[in-house]
């Protein structure tokens, strides 16, 4: 009897360690998968963080082409701006050197009719 009791404590003991053994691989299959789970999440979380770096580059990158074609506009409106007062100062001095030689020759006509008539 005792033997028998022994015996049947030793197969409750196997069955015991089996059924710990079993949950034991379904726990660590549990935590692999959840490993898994966790690592793609992450890489899912760190692809999405790259393609906002990448957009946040291109939109930077695009922001800076058109602050280069607003320079090169103004540039060019600076320049033509610089070409239209440089032509309009030459007139300028065109105009008062005309007008210049016309006041002179004015005064000596003015003092010649003066000595014809004096």
């Amino acid at each position: 009897a005792a033997a028998q009791l022994a015996e049947r404590a030793a197969n409750e003991l196997r069955r015991g360690k089996a059924e710990a053994e079993r949950a034991l691989v379904q726990q660590q299959g549990r935590a692999r998968k959840a490993h898994v789970e966790v690592d793609n999440a992450s890489g899912a979380a760190i692809e999405r963080r790259e393609l906002e770096c990448v957009r946040r580059e291109a939109a930077a990158e695009e922001s800076l082409r058109q602050a280069k074609r607003e320079i090169v506009g103004l540039r060019d409106a600076l320049a033509a701006t610089r070409e239209e007062a440089e032509a309009s100062l030459l007139r300028a001095r065109a105009e008062t050197a005309g007008a210049q030689f016309a006041q002179a020759d004015a005064v000596r006509l003015a003092e010649r009719a003066r000595d014809e008539a004096g």
